[in-house]
């Protein structure tokens, strides 16, 4: 069935004839086909996705950077449960509010691939062919708000979504994250979309902890640190900031799959966070 979807989502141009042996291939719908490429998350490895193919084994899903960076939230008793602090700084971003945010957000992405160096050695791609980011707006950032309200099974009390800084007078890189919660195994604050540069991370951090401990969540987890911000915690050898830990995740694995010209492996998934 997934080696299928590969022939519903993309424009099939380059897939040659299909399959005979699986028979009749699918039709084409209105409002599919034509995608530029796929992504998914796995939660049973990486082997099953990257072997279905759209011809058979081998061809499908290629995994990229599961990386997260992760911070225990002390002091849960502090506040009552939904209750955070106004500040004069940062601005609080409840549900309502977020489309409007994620559609700023489409932009500065946008206009981030359009400046992208051609190579840099951070790139898990070593010879980009080409860049490629989902955009948070029209419903995608929302699904996973939907995810934690109605498919956890669990009361998620956070009150608010997002933060951003107010930047008045300052012409400088805007400053904002949003987030949602998974209960399950641990009560986590999962960071959804963050832009921040390193004088302004440590005071975002501070109030997503607040966030997270305002629900009674337990910990506060990012989805690959932008390049930028890599180093301000420790990494799987001990080395940055003790009070957080860089790891390799062995569940909910990124992957992704190419549908242009050129192969999966030369192509650079950038943005590649938990807003999906």
């Amino acid at each position: 069935m997934m080696r299928l979807l590969h022939w519903v989502i993309s424009s099939r141009d380059d897939f040659g004839e299909f399959p005979k042996e699986w028979g009749v291939p699918p039709l084409k719908v209105d409002g599919a086909g034509g995608a530029a490429f796929s992504v998914l998350y796995s939660a049973i490895g990486e082997d099953f996705y990257r072997n279905a193919g759209a011809h058979g084994k081998g061809g499908g899903w290629e995994l990229r950077a599961p990386w997260s960076w992760a911070w225990e939230v002390q002091d849960q008793t502090e506040k009552g449960p939904g209750r955070v602090e106004e500040s004069p700084e940062w601005k609080w971003v409840e549900e309502g509010d977020l489309e409007g945010l994620w559609r700023e957000d489409a932009g500065f992405i946008k206009n981030n691939l359009e400046g992208t160096s051609g190579s840099d050695t951070s790139y898990e791609t070593p010879s980009p062919t080409a860049f490629v980011s989902a955009l948070p707006d029209r419903g995608v950032g929302l699904f996973q708000v939907a995810c934690s309200l109605m498919i956890s099974g669990h009361v998620v009390p956070l009150k608010v979504w997002g933060i951003r800084k107010e930047n008045i007078g300052d012409k400088g890189q805007a400053t904002y994250a949003t987030w949602a919660a998974n209960m399950q195994p641990t009560p986590t604050l999962i960071v959804t979309r963050l832009v921040a540069t390193r004088e302004t991370f440590p005071g975002l951090l501070e109030k997503m902890q607040e966030a997270a401990r305002s629900a009674g969540l337990e910990k506060v987890e990012i989805w690959n640190l932008p390049r930028e911000l890599d180093g301000l915690v420790a990494d799987e050898e001990g080395e940055g900031n003790e009070d957080g830990k860089k790891y390799k995740r062995t569940r909910r694995l990124p992957m992704i799959k190419w549908y242009g010209r050129g192969e999966t492996r030369d192509v650079e998934w950038c943005f590649n966070e938990k807003y999906v």
